[in-house]
């Protein structure tokens, strides 16, 4: 035991001297480094801030003393025949700072503050890959002053001057940074409707409103995504579009495609440049022109921003401008007005949106005459008469961003994606809620109806609908019902007037005894409104067996049986077959009765003939 306990203080004693001669070794070599350092101070100091400590201790020993900023807190201290740099090493160890000797000054400082100010510097060549520099270095100026980062455009790279120990930090971020971004193709159709005969045919493209603010007061709006699909089959917008141009009801002023970066801004110009002169007078009389030009059109920027789960953020900007008239001044400065919007909107990829409200009101002027009378002297103007209608028409601006797969090229792209004009626009509205997505109930277009077995249906027109309506009631395409019914051109519908909508098969529904509209409603996930407009019903009360018609397949279990009904069709046609052909032969017998009859007639009227004769 006493062995141990006298092992135990010799390794005691022998630490302790090796701790002793090499703090007397580092301050006899600080000492050496700094002169004065060994200077004998008195200090005693009670609840005074930190620095005011640093900066009392100096001027006792008349030495320099630089404390950092962040050097806080306060502190009590009784100094008593120690050396200058002694009694610094104890204030600074014991509050948790560092000191450094440079020249005749100590500076004091956290250690972290003092290794990065003092540390050695070295200059690094950065080559971004995928980024701008002038984009990083706005990042990177968090880290290092601006002074000591070069953009080199050459080569696309960023030289750094920076302390070796923030190195690390300055490669992290800017690897962070220079990531691969994602290609966007833009697709822009640029219609100009006319907005009568969209409200007269019925077309309503369910657009939300955001109202933004021209420089006249007027209203634009942005419009969402609209068109139904099921399956593979599609409403595309494009067909409406096209239909409305070969009516000259709409006209396609362009339909430009571009290409750009994952938060980089496309810009779309389409229109022309008014020049504008401006007249200055100098001091001594003299006059001098200058003539700016602006642009007037359609001026459209786009920056999409691919998300994480590759949905597609848009911001938008549209700018149109017109000349709308000319001022009173000599010489005339055309006034322009323009409409500017922006806003933003998250679409899936390959999804269509569309940007509308800018409405303008076109003067028409029609002339009738009276044929020959129009044309005399003098006289010929009362048999002439001149209208003025004004037709008001809206530009509407569809777009359609899709990202770009890795490894694919544009030109690649842009072919497969947007071949004509002929994109699918979507609908992401009318789903009931709770409803599943799987379960949306859309169109059903003509070449969906082809290998369908169809059931015509006769519908009467009510009074407000339209063929637009009328297809979203039955979920049917408009096209396929005007082609059932022989209607090549969309027209106004007439009330009373009926149409046979193709319905298939599948979707009429046996009433069973005991079935409500609202219980059928909710066990297909469906409104009770189109099942009773469709119908012409209120209730089903007393309808057993009736057969209904809804907006989507039925299960097998209700479905109305119709080869059943196609059975006692055929039976009832070979009975009425037969009996037509037992008739056909009483008649052909009768026939045949009464022309040998009017034979033995016309044989006994010519005997008699001719004995009369004789």
């Amino acid at each position: 035991m006493k062995i141990s306990t006298f092992k135990r203080k010799k390794k005691f004693i022998v630490i302790s001297l090796i701790v002793l001669i090499m703090n007397l070794f580092s301050v006899n070599v600080m000492a050496e480094t700094l002169p004065g350092a060994d200077t004998k101070v008195n200090l005693n100091l009670t609840g005074v801030s930190l620095r005011d400590a640093f900066r009392a201790l100096a001027e006792v020993a008349e030495m320099n003393i630089i404390t950092d900023n962040s050097v806080q807190g306060n502190v009590t201290i009784n100094l008593q025949d120690i050396t200058f740099l002694e009694a610094v090493e104890l204030l600074a160890k014991t509050n948790g700072l560092s000191y450094r000797i440079v020249g005749n000054t100590v500076l004091v400082a956290p250690p972290s503050r003092l290794k990065a100010g003092f540390s050695e510097k070295v200059t690094r060549v950065f080559k971004l890959m995928n980024s701008e520099p002038a984009e990083v270095k706005e990042s990177l100026n968090l880290l290092v002053k601006d002074s000591a980062i070069r953009v080199d455009d050459r080569t696309n790279s960023l030289v750094i001057t920076a302390y070796k120990s923030q190195i690390p930090q300055i490669e992290e971020v800017i690897d962070t940074l220079d990531q691969s971004k994602k290609q966007v193709v833009l697709q822009a159709r640029i219609e100009e409707i006319s907005r009568d005969e969209l409200e007269k045919m019925g077309i309503d493209w369910s657009f939300d409103t955001l109202k933004l603010i021209g420089n006249d007061g007027k209203a634009m709006k942005t419009l969402e995504m609209f068109g139904e699909s099921v399956d593979n089959a599609t409403v595309r917008y494009s067909s409406i579009l096209d239909l409305l141009e070969s009516n000259n009801k709409a006209d396609l002023l362009a339909n430009p495609q571009i290409a750009t970066i994952d938060g980089k801004t496309a810009s779309i110009k389409i229109g022309d440049q008014v020049p504008i002169v401006t007249t200055d007078v100098d001091s001594d009389g003299s006059k001098s022109s200058t003539v700016e030009f602006k642009d007037v059109g359609i001026n459209l920027k786009i920056t999409p921003r691919v998300t994480n789960n590759n949905k597609i953020v848009v911001k938008v900007r549209p700018e149109v401008s017109t000349v709308t008239g000319y001022t009173d001044t000599t010489p005339e400065y055309p006034i322009v007005s323009t409409r500017t919007a922006e806003t933003n909107v998250r679409i899936q990829d390959g999804k269509t949106f569309a940007i509308g409200g800018l409405i303008k009101d076109e003067e028409i002027k029609a002339m009738s005459k009276v044929p020959l009378l129009s044309e005399l002297p003098i006289l010929g103007k009362l048999f002439q008469s001149e209208s003025t209608e004004i037709a008001k028409r809206e530009l509407i601006i569809f777009i359609t961003p899709k990202i770009i797969s890795d490894g694919e090229e544009v030109d690649t792209q842009l072919k497969n994606e947007f071949k004509s004009t002929e994109e699918e626009y979507n609908n992401e509205s009318n789903v009931k809620e709770g409803q599943d997505n799987n379960s949306q109930n859309n169109l059903i277009d003509k070449k969906g109806l082809k290998n369908t077995k169809i059931v015509p249906f006769e519908y009467k027109v009510k009074g407000t609908d339209t063929f637009w309506s009328i297809s979203k009631q039955f979920k049917i395409s408009f096209a396929a019902i005007m082609e059932h019914n022989g209607i090549k051109y969309m027209r106004p519908l007439s009330a009373g007037e009926v149409l046979t909508i193709p319905v298939p098969a599948n979707n009429y529904y046996k009433v069973k005894e005991g079935d409500t509209v609202k219980d059928i409603a909710e066990e297909y996930n469906i409104f009770t409104q189109p099942i009773r407009q469709i119908n012409s019903i209120k209730s089903l009360d007393g309808k057993a067996g009736m057969k209904l018609v809804l907006p989507v397949e039925v299960k097998e279990e209700d479905r109305c049986d119709f080869n059943e009904e196609n059975k006692v069709d055929e039976v009832k046609a070979s009975k009425d077959t037969e009996i037509e052909s037992k008739d056909k032969n009483k008649k052909n017998k009768g026939e045949k009765s009464n022309n040998e009859e009017v034979k033995k007639q016309d044989e006994a009227e010519s005997s008699t003939t001719k004995h009369s004769s004789s």
